[in-house]
């Protein structure tokens, strides 16, 4: 009898392995969610993102707590909304011994890392591996070039153990210098109702949409690599474009353009594909979410978020 239990655990391993996803979160910075296609931009060309939106889910109403890159982070990574977790402002830190994404998900049995920008801290909360291949300084001119190869490694160093991998993009946030801003001549940009048509608004917008594009061909490497590797059947892929741009009525703000981010959610065969959900969600619903598809529990006396799981597998509410 006991060997045959035991013939039974090493058989069903594997199995219960496979229903640990892999996780690759993707974030823009400071891209206004409005100025992508899918949520009604006249503008920016974006096929990869177009591609994972149909491949995907899409919350049209996805929401974080302040439109500032560390405090919005500091939400994401603890499912604590800034205040409370203690980033209330864009060079804050978390308070102490808060626990985060890497905490929740490596006790779950997940390797954690993140490559590109940080803008969180302290480090003992923010326990990320570091993982080399995408420009950590979102202010740099020009952002410096980028590769895979330490994505690449991370993604495929264990294949008996789940990963949670985070790559934090540097676009479309300001100076707007990647890109190919030819692509988008400002006299024939169909500018946002919220912002003054004047010739400097034009040029700026062409460029920021050039970021765009620039992030959104990073988003497709990203996606041909799991591909590559064929990977992307059992890995959950959740892309946010963070707070709005640098404009007028959006980051800095409580407007709609500031606090509404884009949100898609693709795993084959879980999530649907070309599904537009109204289930209203909140950067602070991502971890619990993540936790519950990996098979743990979220603690509500924790979190200020709860997990919309049951949305990813076709439900309609969180």
């Amino acid at each position: 009898m006991k060997h045959l239990l035991l013939l039974s655990c090493i058989l069903l391993a594997p199995l219960l392995a496979a229903e640990k996803p892999n996780i690759l979160v993707i974030l823009a910075d400071d891209c206004t969610y409005s100025d992508l296609s899918f949520h009604g931009g006249r503008n920016a060309k974006t096929p990869n993102l177009d591609s994972l939106a149909k491949q995907g889910t899409l919350f049209e109403r996805a929401y974080l707590g302040m439109a500032m890159c560390a405090p919005c982070r500091s939400e994401l990574y603890t499912g604590r909304m800034p205040i409370r977790n203690g980033c209330a402002w864009n060079q804050g830190a978390s308070r102490p011994g808060t626990r985060a994404m890497p905490h929740f998900l490596g006790d779950l049995g997940y390797r954690v890392g993140i490559a590109g920008k940080t803008h969180v801290k302290p480090a003992e909360t923010y326990k990320f591996e570091r993982v080399p291949g995408f420009d950590d300084n979102c202010v740099r001119e020009p952002t410096l070039p980028h590769d895979l190869d330490g994505v690449r490694k991370f993604i495929t160093r264990d294949a008996a153990q789940p990963f949670c991998l985070v790559v934090a993009l540097t676009e479309p946030h300001a100076p707007w210098v990647m890109g190919d801003a030819s692509a988008y001549p400002p006299g024939s940009l169909r500018l946002p109702p919220y912002l003054a048509d004047t010739p400097l608004t034009r040029q700026s917008f062409s460029k920021y949409l050039a970021e765009i594009t620039y992030m959104d061909g990073q988003v497709g490497e990203l996606l041909g690599l799991l591909d590559k590797e064929g990977i992307a059947k059992n890995t959950l892929v959740i892309f946010t474009s963070e707070q709005g741009a640098q404009f007028p009525g959006c980051k800095w703000t409580n407007w709609d353009s500031g606090l509404h981010t884009s949100l898609i959610a693709r795993w084959p065969g879980v999530v649907a594909a070309g599904r537009r959900t109204p289930a209203l969600v909140q950067y602070a619903d991502v971890l619990p979410s993540l936790i519950d598809v990996a098979g743990g529990k979220p603690d509500p006396a924790v979190f200020d978020g709860s997990s919309f799981a049951n949305v990813l597998r076709g439900g309609d509410k969180s």
